[in-house]
């Protein structure tokens, strides 16, 4: 509030995801391809080989874009997104579909060499694997984390009061 002095414009200390947290397997994906991406940003834009170069830049991007989006809702930990039952689809989808786009960026760099040796697209192309198997990973971790409404529908044994037999 601003009568108090004071403009809130985080939430406080105690919301904001923990160490803890950053260091399970999901989680600690994040940052490793917000570094991944954006290495191959960089990587793919200086490189002087021209052909067909533009879907990797394109790719690489959107990957840093996405990749930082979903790092700083995962920082400041908004329960509302990262719990409901639709996340897990969203994370699905993206890590699928930058898991292919990387498929494809290898192809594309792999072309490029035989165009002229560079060693910036030899970088491109073990990032892009790199990349391609750690949002493939993330991926398997997504679907597996899945909700499955079947599960929650199971019947439950009846409880009865210590000491007493149902008759078995």
């Amino acid at each position: 509030s601003l009568s108090s002095g004071h403009l809130h414009l985080l939430p406080p200390f105690s919301s904001i995801m923990s160490l803890q947290d950053m260091k399970t397997m999901p989680h600690i994906l994040k940052p490793f391809t917000l570094l991944l991406s954006i290495l191959l940003c960089l990587f793919s834009f200086i490189s002087p080989n021209r052909a067909f170069i533009w879907f990797p830049e394109a790719a690489s991007v959107i990957m840093v874009i996405v990749t930082l989006v979903v790092f700083v809702l995962h920082l400041i930990d908004t329960a509302v997104l990262i719990t409901s039952p639709i996340y897990p689809l969203i994370e699905l989808g993206y890590t699928g579909l930058f898991a292919i786009a990387n498929l494809l960026s290898v192809i594309v760099f792999f072309g490029g060499l035989f165009t002229g040796f560079d060693l910036l697209l030899i970088v491109s192309i073990g990032l892009s694997v790199l990349l391609g198997m750690t949002f493939a990973l993330m991926g398997v971790i997504a679907f597996r984390s899945r909700n499955t409404p079947s599960s929650s529908n199971q019947a439950t044994a009846p409880s009865f009061p210590a000491g007493i037999n149902p008759g078995v």
